[in-house]
């Protein structure tokens, strides 16, 4: 029934206001003793009375015209409104949504319509004196009027609700920018208090390398003054690393991943279903931390995007270990020739693949293979060179298309 009631445009609660006042409209004609008309009669066109209550919400206009018709028909040819109280409910409350949820030049000219709708009720019913002008003018303009009234503080309620949402956006958004310059803030800080310590910490020690074999004293004491601007630098550092972790990230220790855990990674990827193939050639080494870091974390974007563009749902993982570093090469079959897993190469994930391997002084290269392969391969060295701060790193690496596999 609610559906059918939502579906003709009204409302299930006005639905329900409007059979209440219906039945006790049907109790007052059992009670009443001057009924003009079978008691089925009235009861039948009191539901035309009562009936454009349901839309009174969505079509308020019209539900009122309706309304006041039926009430100048039931007066004309029955009892009439004015001989019965309940008949006047249905009546005020079309009069009250009128001006509630009609706009003003509609609720203005629905206003006019209603006076004219009351005379004609008087006149169908017979009652023509003063008071009986009057009082249904008196009840109606003041329904009329609340309803206006209570449609000046909807809006004027929903425009201070917009506004303040308004507002709480705007706080957020500053909060949030102040939260970034501070995080900006305090990562040159971080980079201040390495590059000092460091830099005391390299002095320290080359001057304890001079006087080693001369003044082993001096010696002791410049090392311990490495030993001491080293743990001040790493306290300082845990400090305002704490304060960099993500807000509601966990402060539990997470090993950094590297390649030992490859046959992890690998084994996360099949679970997700692709069928990855792993080849380890050479004898496993010892990279700097960065460098394992790095190209764990290559081996892992590669795979992701394997995942999300590949075509056949499989991959191959080649680990090739030399005497200078290793070689990584991850190769996997595109969903579709002309784009897929190569459109990537322009995307935040290969790009910051490519920097990550600058910064260890390696090289990167992505594309297609051939019409139908895809192939990540990066070299990454066992030592890595300093690189510039000016230089551009993804202008170190230029994107170029791998080789034949």
């Amino acid at each position: 029934m609610r559906r059918l009631i939502r579906r003709a445009g009204g409302n299930a609660n006005d639905a329900l206001l409007a059979v209440v006042l219906w039945l006790a409209f049907c109790v007052e004609l059992a009670t009443a003793t001057n009924l003009d008309g079978p008691i089925a009669a009235n009861a039948a066109i009191g539901v035309l009375l009562f009936l454009p209550l349901v839309w009174r919400r969505s079509r308020p206009v019209s539900a009122t015209c309706a309304g006041f018709a039926s009430a100048v028909a039931f007066s004309a040819f029955l009892t009439g409104v004015p001989g019965l109280a309940t008949a006047i409910f249905p009546l005020v409350i079309l009069t009250y949504s009128l001006a509630g949820y009609a706009p003003r030049e509609h609720a203005l000219a629905g206003l006019l319509a209603i006076a004219a709708g009351t005379a004609a009720v008087d006149v169908a019913s017979h009652h023509t004196s003063l008071d009986d002008w009057l009082f249904p003018a008196g009840v109606f303009g003041i329904a009329w009027a609340i309803g206006r009234i209570a449609r000046s503080r909807a809006a004027l309620s929903r425009e201070l609700r917009a506004r303040t949402e308004q507002l709480e956006r705007e706080r957020r958004e500053h909060e949030r920018e102040a939260i970034a310059e501070e995080r900006a803030r305090i990562a040159r800080e971080l980079h201040d208090v390495v590059a000092h310590s460091v830099s005391v910490m390299v002095v320290q020690a080359g001057a304890a390398r001079r006087v080693l074999d001369r003044d082993p004293d001096r010696s002791i004491e410049a090392l311990g003054a490495v030993e001491v601007t080293g743990r001040e630098a790493l306290a300082e550092m845990r400090r305002l690393l704490g304060i960099l972790r993500p807000l509601h990230a966990s402060a539990e220790h997470q090993p950094v991943p590297s390649l030992r855990g490859l046959g992890g990674l690998v084994d996360r990827f099949r679970a997700a279903g692709l069928e990855v193939a792993l080849d380890v050639d050479g004898e496993p080494g010892t990279l700097p931390p960065g460098v394992d870091l790095c190209a764990y974390r290559v081996v892992q974007e590669a795979l992701t995007n394997a995942t999300k563009h590949s075509g056949s749902g499989r991959a191959r993982v080649a680990v090739r270990w030399d005497d200078d570093g290793v070689t990584l090469e991850v190769v996997n079959r595109r969903a579709h020739p002309a784009g897929s897993l190569g459109a990537v190469s322009g995307g935040h994930g290969l790009i910051g693949m490519r920097e990550r391997v600058a910064l260890c002084g390696g090289e990167l290269e992505a594309g297609a293979a051939d019409h139908d392969r895809f192939v990540v391969r990066a070299r990454l060295p066992r030592r890595t060179e300093p690189v510039a701060e000016s230089t551009s790193l993804t202008a170190r690496s230029p994107e170029r298309r791998a080789p034949p596999v």
